[in-house]
């Protein structure tokens, strides 16, 4: 999915630069790439119970958000960009939800729309 491969481009954009060295000497760049690497797992693991297409998407978000609160206790992410990296990605795949709920929505109402012709 392009959300986790902007993640990636973004968190191996930062390891090229001191600049974005935390205060505890980390490059925040790798802890972009340990919080995109653990959503993509989590993401993985959810397509892998094969949930049905109405479900996919919001337990998807619920993995996401599990995984935001145990980001937020960690301490490898003094700076807060592994947290922003999880929101980020949970914003994109909302995004994703939300235009599936229209498309679903509008086949709906066209389909009933169509009188069957059989």
């Amino acid at each position: 999915m392009l959300a986790f491969a902007r993640q990636a481009a973004d968190g191996a954009r930062r390891l090229k630069s001191d600049y974005w060295r935390s205060d505890a000497g980390e490059n925040v760049g790798q802890e972009v790439l340990r919080a995109n690497g653990r959503a993509l797992t989590a993401v993985k693991t959810v397509l892998a119970t094969a949930p049905s297409k109405q479900r996919a998407l919001p337990m998807i978000l619920e993995t996401l958000n599990a995984l935001v609160d145990t980001q937020r206790s960690s301490p490898s992410d003094v700076d807060g960009y592994g947290l922003a990296t999880l929101h980020e990605l949970h914003r994109d795949i909302e995004r994703l939800a939300l235009r599936a709920v229209r498309l679903d929505s509008k086949s709906d109402r066209s389909s009933r729309a169509r009188p069957d012709r059989t």
